[in-house]
């Protein structure tokens, strides 16, 4: 179960979004079975627990970060793009005569 965190880390911390469902989805498969083979009045399962909580909630707030970062990377590009115009320089604009 530890690999599967360090490699969801890994993989959410270097932005591989595409790699992110698989590897949530390998991770929620292991501590299923992780918290199957536990007795069901295991204190262990309430750990196990907590910590895929605490490894979620750090999951989204990294996930939101990065998705406000975008936002406000295609915000400065619409500013940028409005006052330098999309069309290539001809060269310039005014001539000035010594």
């Amino acid at each position: 179960m530890v690999e599967a965190e360090t490699e969801l880390r890994r993989v959410i911390e270097r932005r591989q979004a595409g790699d992110v469902s698989t590897t949530l989805a390998a991770y929620g498969e292991i501590a299923r079975k992780q918290l199957e083979s536990l007795a069901s009045d295991d204190p262990a399962r309430r750990e196990i627990h907590e910590h895929i909580r605490s490894l979620l909630d750090w999951a989204k707030l990294m996930l939101r970060t990065r998705r406000s970062t975008l936002a406000e990377d295609l915000r400065i590009l619409q500013r940028m793009h409005r006052f330098l115009g999309s069309g290539s320089s001809a060269g310039p604009r005014f001539h000035i005569d010594l």
